[in-house]
């Protein structure tokens, strides 16, 4: 199957291991056709655009709390998984991602496609148990 840039669109389930204790962030994404995304975790303003080339995917944040966060991965063969790593000043650490839905269902969540809304519920993800895509983590190691 060939991977086009239209796989990614759609509501993500993910984490990425934190910059100062290394415990793991559970977040949603939910990416849309018009090149921007949007996350559930704590700042409803969370959000930036995206890029996917040669089955690689960036997610570049722009919001002033988060702005130059850029997590970067690859997509996997049959278009269902990232793993790569992400960026901040001079840190970087672990990121996984697994697609749950091929569309993005921000708005079902609180999340507005607009992005500049400035509303949306704080992310209570980081009390879910994401059993396989800890697996992904320790399998990169």
């Amino acid at each position: 199957m060939e991977l086009k840039e239209g796989d990614i669109v759609g509501t993500w389930k993910g984490s990425l291991l934190s910059l100062n204790d290394g415990k793991r962030v559970n977040l949603k994404w939910f990416i849309f056709k018009d090149g921007t995304f949007k996350d559930n975790y704590d700042s409803p303003s969370n959000r930036g655009k995206w890029a996917f080339k040669d089955g690689k995917v960036t997610l570049k944040y722009t919001n002033k709390e988060v702005k130059g966060l850029v997590l970067t991965g690859s997509l996997n063969k049959d278009g269902n998984k990232i793993a790569g790593k992400w960026t901040y000043l001079s840190f970087s650490n672990k990121w996984v991602a697994e697609k749950i839905s091929d569309t993005p269902k921000a708005k079902e969540e609180g999340f507005d496609q607009g992005l500049d809304n400035g509303v949306g519920p704080r992310s209570d993800t980081a009390q879910e148990s994401l059993p396989s895509l800890t697996n992904m983590l320790i399998k990169q190691e």
